[in-house]
């Protein structure tokens, strides 16, 4: 791409409202239909051209000038053209959704949650989810056109996360970019994505992402990372960094639990954030720090993730945006930055700038006209609704606009379409895909009537009826007004308390913009939220980062006590000559390359939390014996202190890959970090020193089961080798995994038992409910919120 080809003086970065545009003679002209020239006020992605034109081609796909005149272009004077007066921007971008799940409507739950993995596991969010399974089963064609014809009319003309592979059910309609089958259209174009928790990655996946991006045959990254607000999606960002993933053209859904720490890191290593503000003030009732994330110069783009807890389209993401920004964030987002945030922005964040994005001489044909007033171009676009689409083309092809508009210049197999009262044409049908003579009705009726026999099978309680119904494409007036709840959670801003965080204005170091944790990064008086720059003490710009200064925090390498972590306050606490943000232990002296000085540590006084140390820390613990032994990545090793007694056991983990001769009844001294998994006490990255095995194996303690299997009582438990007596097996599920089985029984007492380590139907058959044992034996096991006794063989069920 050459970028936009203008020669107009006034062409210029404005467009916030003010004198009206003076327009030339436009006369509509019926030519070649494979070629259009667009004429309206024109923002190509970097400049406003208050009077110009667009002009496409539908055999090549791209943009073929842009400027205020394109008659003297090449084929301009066989186009067709099209006098929209209106506002041409290109096609918008939706940088991140779940469109399988889009027929469904938004959730109606009762409480907020801390992370996202709190509400899938919710009954509630399953109960209202059960549609989908079926409808996503028996119709996931007509669930992917429904979104597709969601995003059409909305002005969108590029989808990540509508499938990775969508086969051939919508090629031809809007770009499907996390799409591997080539439904994107963008020829060289391919990204990889991770929904599921970063940490979970594999190895294999990991080094051939990395190698791609590398080789520059994989344009990027798009990963969902922290998403939630606690501090266990915070670390997920850490977690990010392990893996090597910390990298420019890297893409982070959501993001919202990171602070001005992760965001300075985030921008120090070229990442985006890919921002939806309804769906997270709907679960969580608080979003991503936007405004300190652009004052250090992330880019940003939006998208309204699905409509279980999102919007219904990015038009309406962009309300949603604009209405928490002059409510919360004394108005920090302009209508330019929003609209930037759907097209300029939106194409970096998923590795498509090269190709989309932008209008001008060779960008693809992606291009959205909206009716409004065209002093006031990024105002009218944040305020259109479909019904304001006045044309959406992709690739050169017009598939939805105003009939009166593009009469004559769209592709066969169209159809009348009204939107709120506006007569529109839709082009829905496409004979070269499958079921591809599906109108727009016939997709609609597909889907209802999926929904009614998923229904019928499914025969949900009333609670739950309305999530049976179809989501419309869109809504109108007052009903659409009031899908946009965009506020977080907390009190109204006052006279005193301006952005409602719940400082005073006299006491918040940024009393404009919302910021209850009063992060303040630099240590200087103004808060990150509203920080020009958030790395430097009270400074008026910002550097970016370079080779002198590899970290952007105004410290050059020379003399920065951490150069890969923004630290301008130089902080040391041990004097050792390591900054405390790069080193391991800020609080015990260890100048580099030395690495922390080890603790030697009780089990159970670490078990107690007895002993001064923190998560993170390296620690030695002596003179244990090992137990049982779980190969994998991380191989698990659990050790105890003999005797057994309480709090006396401990779970190891290796490094990631590592493999173990560890053998039950050996002798163990375990160094490595601190962790709590959840509740339950490990010790991380373990290096193990391996004794003999024992003349006698340590012997299990006794405890009942009601014991076991109940907090805070099992703590001191876990861990250790246990043994419970007259043991009966009440059930071989029982729901003991809210209705999914993974081989956990339940025990009389409320304990489960757990194939963790003997396999059903391969060490041993499994237990039937009713049978009975005088003894059962295993580890006390904590994981997914619950204590369960692993067996680790046959023999430790005694008849």
């Amino acid at each position: 791409p050459t970028g936009a080809t203008t020669t107009d003086a006034k062409a210029d970065g404005g467009g916030g409202g003010g004198d009206a545009i003076v327009t030339g003679p436009c006369s509509p002209k019926s030519g070649d239909p494979n070629l259009i020239r667009l004429r309206g006020t024109v923002f190509t992605g970097d400049i406003v051209i208050p009077d110009g034109e667009v002009f496409t081609s539908a055999t090549s796909g791209q943009v073929l000038c842009v400027g205020s005149d394109c008659s003297g272009a090449p084929g301009a004077a066989e186009a067709t053209v099209l006098c929209t007066d209106g506002i041409i921007t290109p096609g918008l971008i939706n940088p991140h959704d779940h469109g399988t799940y889009n027929h469904l409507p938004r959730w109606k739950h009762t409480q907020k949650f801390k992370n996202r993995y709190q509400w899938q596991a919710n009954q509630s969010y399953k109960d209202f989810k059960k549609s989908q399974t079926s409808v996503g089963t028996k119709a996931k064609c007509e669930t992917i056109k429904w979104t597709e014809l969601r995003e059409l009319v909305s002005g969108v003309t590029s989808i990540q996360g509508v499938s990775s592979n969508v086969g051939n059910c919508a090629g031809g309609w809007i770009r499907n970019l996390d799409d591997t089958k080539g439904q994107s259209g963008l020829p060289g174009y391919l990204i990889e994505t991770q929904v599921t928790k970063i940490s979970g990655a594999k190895d294999a996946d990991v080094n051939e992402w990395t190698a791609g991006m590398d080789k520059g045959t994989v344009a990027g990254l798009v990963f969902h990372v922290a998403e939630g607000i606690d501090q266990g999606s915070r670390d997920e960002w850490y977690d990010l960094v392990q893996l090597g993933l910390a990298r420019p053209r890297v893409g982070l859904i959501h993001a919202a639990g990171l602070t001005g720490v992760e965001l300075a890191e985030a921008r120090q290593n070229g990442i985006s954030i890919i921002w939806s503000p309804q769906s997270n003030l709907d679960l969580y009732g608080d979003t991503t720090r936007i405004p300190a994330a652009l004052n250090l110069g992330l880019n940003v783009s939006i998208g309204p993730d699905w409509t279980p807890s999102g919007s219904l389209n990015p038009l309406d993401e962009l309300k949603c945006a604009k209405q928490l920004s002059d409510k919360r964030w004394g108005g920090a987002l302009t209508d330019r930055m929003l609209v930037e945030m759907v097209t300029v922005r939106a194409a970096e964040s998923v590795g498509a700038s090269d190709w989309i994005g932008r209008l001008g001489s060779g960008y693809q044909a992606d291009v959205a006209v909206f009716s409004g007033d065209r002093s006031d171009p990024f105002g009218s676009v944040v305020r259109a609704r479909p019904e304001s689409v006045r044309l959406t083309m992709v690739g050169g092809k017009i598939l939805y606009g105003d009939t009166a508009l593009v009469a004559g210049a769209t592709a066969a197999h169209c159809e009348a379409f009204d939107a709120c009262g506006v007569q529109k044409t839709l082009c829905a049908q496409e004979p070269t895909v499958d079921k591809g003579t599906q109108g727009y009705k016939a997709i609609e009726a597909a889907l209802l009537a999926a929904l009614a026999n998923a229904k019928a099978a499914d025969n949900p309680s009333e609670e739950y009826n309305y999530s049976y119904e179809l989501w419309p494409l869109f809504f109108c007036g007052a009903q659409a007004d009031a899908l946009i709840q965009c506020d977080v959670t907390g009190a109204e801003p006052s006279a005193d308390d301006s952005d409602g965080d719940g400082l005073a204005n006299t006491a918040d170091n940024c009393p404009q913009v919302w910021n209850p944790d009063q992060g303040n990064l630099d240590g200087d008086k103004v808060g990150d939220a509203c920080d020009v720059c958030v790395l430097v003490p009270d400074a008026t710009t910002c550097a970016k980062a370079g080779p002198d200064d590899t970290d952007g925090d105004g410290v050059p390498n020379a003399t920065d006590n951490c150069k890969s972590k923004p630290n301008a306050d130089q902080l040391d606490g041990d004097s050792d000559g390591r900054g405390d943000l790069c080193d391991p232990c800020p609080d015990k002296p260890n100048p580099a390359p030395q690495e922390c000085p080890v603790e030697d540590v009780a089990v159970t006084a670490l078990n107690q939390d007895l002993t001064g140390v923190a998560v993170g820390d390296k620690v030695r613990v002596k003179d244990l014996q090992i137990t049982a032994v779980l190969s994998g990545s991380p191989a698990k090793v659990w050790a105890q202190k003999v005797p057994g007694e309480p709090w006396g056991g401990i779970l190891l983990e290796l490094p990631k890959g590592a493999s173990t001769t560890a053998k039950v009844g050996q002798t163990v001294t375990a160094t490595g970090a601190v962790a709590s998994l959840f509740g339950l006490r490990a010790l991380q990255n373990c290096s193990l020193e391996l004794g003999d095995v024992a003349a006698e194996t340590v012997a299990p303690l006794v405890v009942a089961a009601a014991t076991l299997g109940k907090t805070p009582d099992s703590v001191a438990y876990r861990s250790l080798l246990v043994e419970v007596e007259a043991a009966k097996v009440e059930a071989t599920n029982a729901d003991a995994d809210d209705g999914d089985d993974f081989g956990e029984l339940l025990l009389a007492g409320g304990l489960r038992l757990d194939d963790l380590l003997v396999k059903w139907g391969k060490d041993m058959a499994r237990p039937e409910a009713g049978a009975t044992f005088s003894k059962i034996r295993g580890i006390l096991y904590y994981s997914f919120s619950a204590d369960k006794l692993v067996p680790r063989t046959a023999a430790d069920f005694v008849p």
